[in-house]
C-alpha cells in the first residue's frame, strides 16, 4: 500500500473549476473495494464534502493540515481547502459554502492517494444543496402584563429549508405600528426554525389600530416576501379575533381572545361543534382550546356564545360562529410511555402509538454487553451515536397494523413482542427504530403512478452484513432503502401527507434495558463515591449488588457491593465514569458527569 507524508503547508491551493470537468456518475459497485463512503443526496448549504476510503491509508498522515493536491473538482466549480479528519477520511471545506439549490457534480482523484486500475483514477459522485424557502405562522396578540391591557406583543414562527445566521433574519423583518417601528426578538429553534416576538405594540382604549409586519425573502436568498397586517382591538373591544384547528399532534380547536380570560368559569353550553360528540375546553390566557372525543373529518360549525367572560368579568357581548375544516389526522408514530430501563418481570412487549398507518417498519439494534463501557464513552443511556461501532441490527421487520382490527385514522396504540429476540439474561441495550413509508399511509391520498402497493403481511428479516464495505460508516442508515426521498425533496410539500416528501425521515428510535436495577451515584468532593440501588419495581432498596466503577478509558477502578440499605461507598484514586451493577442475571447502569 502505497504510504503518504504530508507537511503542514501554510497556502491553500485548492482552488477547484468545473473546465472539462467528467460528468458520467461512477458506479458505487466498481469503487466499493477503495471507497467506502461519499457524501450524497441533499445537504445543507453548510456542509463539507467526505470521502471515506475502505481501508487506511497509514499513520504518518498530518491530521487537519492543508493538502497541497487538488483532489476534489466541482461542476460547478468551488474555492476551498482539503484536509484529512482521520487516516480514511478526505474532508473539502468550501471557502464560502455551497449554493443554494444547486446539483454539484464532483471529480475525486483517487489516483492521488491510491494505486489503482487506470479505470478507477476518478471517482465521480453527485449531491445536491436544499432550495432555500421559508413559510410564517402567526399566533394572536396577547397582554404582556398583568396589570396593564394597554401593551401587547405578536408572536410568531418562521420556519426554513435550510439553515440562516439571525443577522439575515433581523436584517428581513420589520414591524410597525402608526408608522413607527416596533421591537423584534428572535429565539432559535430546533430544526431551522425561529420564534419571534414583536413587542411595545400599543392598546387603546377606545380606537383600533394596526400592525404591519414584513419580512423580505431577499434577505436569506429567496425571492418571494411576507407581507400582512394585524388588527389590534381597543380595550373596550372584548372579542374572539380569530379561530383555527390544530391538527397535529393532537386534534383541537383553538379560539383566541382579545382579552385574557376568567380561569374558573364554565364553558358548558357555551361552546359548540357540530357532529363533534362530547367537548372538553382548556382556558389558556387568552386561549380556549377545544378537545373532542372523537376524530372529526370535513366541515364543521363552531359557535361560541356571548356568555363568555374575560378576567375582568365582561362578557363577549355577542355571539360568534364560524366554519372550520378538519382533516384526518396525518399518518405519524409517537412513543409511549418514559424512561429506557424496562422492568423484565412479565412479557416483553414494546409499546408505541401510531394513527393513518397501514403498517411500520421495527429495526432492532443490539448494543453488546461487552461493548457498554466503549457506547458510554460518547452516548448516555438514550444515545444512539457510532452504534455500528458497538452493535449490530438483530431484526428488521414490518409490522402489519391492519391486523389488529382497530379505526386506523385514529391514534391507537400498538405493541411489539421482543420476547423471541431479546435475552433477558444479558444486560444488552436495545434500540428500537420504528419508520414508516408512504405506501404505508391510510390517509386516503389518490394513488399516483410509481406508488407501492402495500404487501399484505409481515416480513422479518435477520441478515448479516457480509462486505467490508458496511464498516465504513459509524452509525447505520435506517432510511437507506426509502430512496425516492432524494428525488421527491420539496420542502414546500413537507406538510403534505399525500407527498413522499412529508414521509422523509419518519419515525422515532428509543433505548430499553431490560431490568429492574435502579441507581444514582455521585461522586463527592472527598473523592469518595456514594451509590443508591433500589428496585424499580417496588422501589425498595437493593442489598447484595455488585458494583464495579470504571474509569474513562474502560480501566477498572474499584468495586464495592451494596448494604441492606441498598447503599455503598467507595474510596477512588481517580475520576469515576461508569458504574455498572450485577445481580444475578441483572444489570443496571449509570455514567457519571
Amino acid at each position: 500500500m502505497k504510504k503518504l507524508l504530508f507537511f503542514a503547508l501554510a497556502i491553500a491551493l485548492i482552488f477547484s473549476c468545473g473546465k472539462g470537468i467528467n460528468k458520467e456518475i461512477s458506479s458505487n459497485h466498481a469503487f466499493s473495494s477503495f471507497i467506502s463512503a461519499y457524501t450524497s443526496g441533499i445537504i445543507t448549504k453548510s456542509s463539507t464534502v467526505r470521502i471515506k476510503l475502505a481501508e487506511s491509508v497509514g499513520e504518518e498522515i498530518d491530521l487537519n493540515k492543508e493538502l497541497d493536491k487538488s483532489l476534489f473538482t466541482f461542476s460547478p466549480s468551488l474555492s476551498g481547502k482539503t484536509i484529512w479528519v482521520d487516516n480514511r477520511t478526505l474532508e473539502f471545506v468550501p471557502e464560502n459554502g455551497l449554493q443554494t439549490g444547486t446539483e454539484y457534480i464532483v471529480n475525486f482523484s483517487l489516483n492521488e492517494i491510491k494505486q489503482v486500475p487506470k479505470e478507477l483514477e476518478k471517482f465521480i459522485f453527485k449531491f445536491r444543496t436544499i432550495s432555500q424557502s421559508y413559510q410564517i405562522s402567526m399566533n394572536g396578540l396577547t397582554t404582556t402584563s398583568q396589570s396593564d391591557r394597554g401593551i401587547q406583543e405578536l408572536q410568531g414562527i418562521i420556519s426554513f429549508a435550510d439553515e440562516v445566521d439571525s443577522l439575515s433574519l433581523a436584517k428581513g423583518m420589520t414591524a410597525t405600528q402608526k408608522g413607527n417601528a416596533l421591537p423584534i426578538t428572535f429565539i432559535e429553534l430546533p430544526e431551522n426554525e425561529y420564534r419571534f416576538v414583536v413587542g411595545s405594540i400599543i392598546r387603546d382604549v377606545n380606537t383600533d389600530s394596526k400592525v404591519e409586519l414584513n419580512f423580505s425573502g431577499e434577505a436569506v436568498g429567496v425571492d418571494n416576501n411576507y407581507n400582512n397586517l394585524f388588527t389590534v382591538y381597543s380595550q373596550k373591544s372584548f372579542r374572539i379575533s380569530n379561530s383555527k384547528v390544530i391538527q397535529s399532534p393532537q386534534q383541537y380547536v383553538t379560539i383566541h381572545f382579545t382579552d385574557e380570560l376568567k380561569q374558573d368559569q364554565n364553558l358548558s353550553g357555551l361552546i359548540t361543534l357540530k357532529g363533534a360528540g362530547n367537548l372538553e375546553f382548556v382556558i389558556d390566557r387568552h386561549d380556549i382550546k377545544v378537545y373532542s372525543s372523537s376524530q372529526i373529518t370535513g366541515i364543521k360549525e363552531l359557535k361560541v356564545y356571548a356568555g363568555i367572560k374575560n378576567k375582568e368579568g365582561f362578557k363577549l357581548g355577542k355571539d360568534y360562529s364560524n366554519e372550520l375544516t378538519f382533516e384526518a389526522l396525518k399518518p405519524d408514530v409517537k412513543e409511549f410511555g418514559e424512561g429506557v430501563i424496562i422492568p423484565s418481570e412479565g412479557k416483553m412487549t414494546f409499546p408505541f402509538e401510531a394513527v393513518n398507518l397501514k403498517a411500520v417498519d421495527v429495526v432492532l439494534t443490539k448494543i453488546y454487553e461487552n461493548n457498554l463501557l466503549q457506547f458510554f464513552q460518547i452516548n448516555n443511556l438514550n444515545g444512539s451515536n457510532q452504534l455500528k461501532r458497538v452493535g449490530s441490527k438483530v431484526v428488521t421487520k414490518k409490522l402489519n397494523l391492519e391486523k389488529a382490527g382497530v379505526e386506523l385514522n385514529r391514534w391507537n396504540r400498538f405493541s411489539i413482542d421482543l420476547s423471541s429476540v431479546i435475552d433477558e439474561s444479558e444486560g444488552a441495550i436495545y434500540q428500537i427504530h420504528i419508520r414508516f413509508k408512504k405506501e404505508y399511509s391510510n390517509y386516503g391520498c389518490e394513488k399516483e403512478e410509481g406508488d407501492d402497493e402495500l404487501e399484505q403481511f409481515e416480513s422479518v428479516s435477520t441478515e448479516k452484513e457480509w462486505t467490508e464495505a458496511d464498516w465504513g460508516s459509524y452509525d447505520y442508515d435506517y432510511y437507506g432503502d426509502y430512496e425516492y426521498y432524494e428525488y421527491d425533496y420539496n420542502y414546500s410539500e413537507r406538510n403534505n401527507p399525500c407527498h413522499s416528501m412529508y414521509f422523509r425521515n419518519k419515525g422515532f428510535t428509543k433505548n430499553i434495558i431490560l431490568s429492574n436495577i435502579g441507581i444514582i451515584a455521585k461522586a463527592g468532593s472527598d473523592n469518595t463515591l456514594h451509590v443508591i440501588v433500589n428496585d424499580i419495581n417496588t422501589t425498595a432498596p437493593m442489598s447484595g449488588v455488585d458494583l464495579k466503577i470504571y474509569n474513562y478509558q474502560q480501566q477498572l477502578i474499584g468495586t464495592v457491593g451494596t448494604d441492606g440499605e441498598g447503599m455503598a461507598s467507595i474510596q477512588l484514586d481517580e475520576k469515576p465514569f461508569i458504574v455498572v451493577a450485577s445481580k444475578g442475571n441483572q444489570r443496571g447502569y449509570i455514567r457519571l458527569r
